[in-house]
């Protein structure tokens, strides 16, 4: 296959192979060859569109998962030390864009002593 596509010149399709491949080899022995066949090919793979683009989605899911655990830690720490306050952490940590941002708010969290300096974290009136 991957001398099919080489000769078709087709090399952006290599990562795609290497995927579906993927599929069909399970034993490791099988999996320790086809690694050492790509990675021969490993520069040629990473300049491919479709390599980016599974690249692209993985560092997407990556992210995504990295800012649902920042959510669950911030709610988390409100349950802790403000549990009165859960349902609006809940609701400020879902609409908050960004883990950097949610990261930042925990920051500010940490140093609240009350409910209403908390309340007001949260709420976003208070730097």
């Amino acid at each position: 296959m991957i001398k099919s596509l080489q000769k078709a010149e087709k090399t952006d399709l290599l990562p795609l192979a290497y995927a579906l491949s993927a599929l069909t080899f399970k034993k490791k022995d099988e999996q320790l060859w086809l690694k050492e066949r790509f990675k021969r090919m490993e520069d040629i793979l990473e300049e491919s569109w479709a390599y980016q683009e599974m690249v692209q989605k993985g560092v997407a899911k990556g992210l995504e998962q990295g800012k649902k655990d920042v959510e669950q830690i911030v709610i988390r720490f409100v349950e802790l030390h403000f549990p009165d306050l859960v349902p609006l952490a809940r609701q400020q940590a879902t609409q908050t864009a960004t883990s950097q941002q949610l990261q930042e708010l925990l920051d500010k969290l940490f140093v609240a002593h009350t409910d209403k300096q908390a309340k007001a974290i949260l709420l976003g009136e208070q730097q």
